[in-house]
């Protein structure tokens, strides 16, 4: 699982859960702490690390990696379907995370296709961090729940809020633009979900990525 983490990541120490904490929350959270591997043939492709949420409803997907040899092909989808299944099997309702909300490869999976819905938006929420894998851009996060037995129900007209397709590519090339990027959007995710709205969507296609926002029927 080391390798498929900086495999995914680079080699940078501060993003790496190293192997004595992945075997004490496989051992000692058990069965809550989950410690997913992908195999292709005898090699290890994918990972997910589960722990536990605040209370017995819940738990919290801290990691899910694809070596770039087989990004694209559905693993992390599978990797998360199979957290699901067994969180389910445990009585689980929700399973959270985070993550950047520039990123449209991530959205396109954890809201499009798994059905999350990104109920807060977090301003720098890991502050500076030195590492090539965030660069000078701010860590602003989306706050995701995935809701495995009854999803929340949306009413009212959709606002929506346009994502660039390839912000990595943004931040290599233009650092000043993906900064635009952050700020630009940031002030739109917070006016409306200060207003009550939540990200219940996601479109991906050549006109471009654009996340659609909602309210929900009943209070989270």
């Amino acid at each position: 699982m080391l390798d498929v983490q900086q495999g995914a990541w680079g080699k940078n120490d501060l993003e790496t859960v190293p192997v004595h904490l992945l075997r004490a929350i496989a051992d000692e959270l058990d069965p809550v702490g989950l410690v997913l591997g992908y195999y292709d043939g005898d090699r290890p492709v994918g990972y997910l690390l589960g722990l536990p949420g605040p209370d017995w409803r819940s738990a919290l997907m801290h990691q899910v990696a694809v070596v770039p040899s087989h990004a694209s092909k559905g693993i992390a989808h599978e990797l998360m379907s199979e957290m699901a299944w067994t969180y389910r099997e445990m009585g689980i309702e929700r399973i959270f995370w985070t993550y950047d909300p520039l990123e449209a490869a991530n959205a396109n999976l954890y809201i499009r296709k798994i059905g999350g819905i990104a109920e807060r938006y977090l301003v720098d929420y890991y502050g500076k961090i030195d590492s090539t894998l965030y660069g000078d851009l701010a860590t602003d996060r989306f706050y995701v729940s995935w809701y495995l037995t009854v999803r929340p129900e949306s009413e009212g007209a959709p606002e929506r809020v346009q994502i660039p397709e390839d912000i990595s590519g943004i931040k290599a090339e233009d650092p000043k633009a993906a900064k635009v990027w952050r700020e630009r959007t940031r002030k739109k995710f917070t006016e409306l979900m200060s207003d009550g709205y939540v990200v219940t969507g996601f479109d991906r296609s050549h006109m471009g990525c654009e996340y659609v926002l909602t309210k929900l029927k009943d209070e989270l």
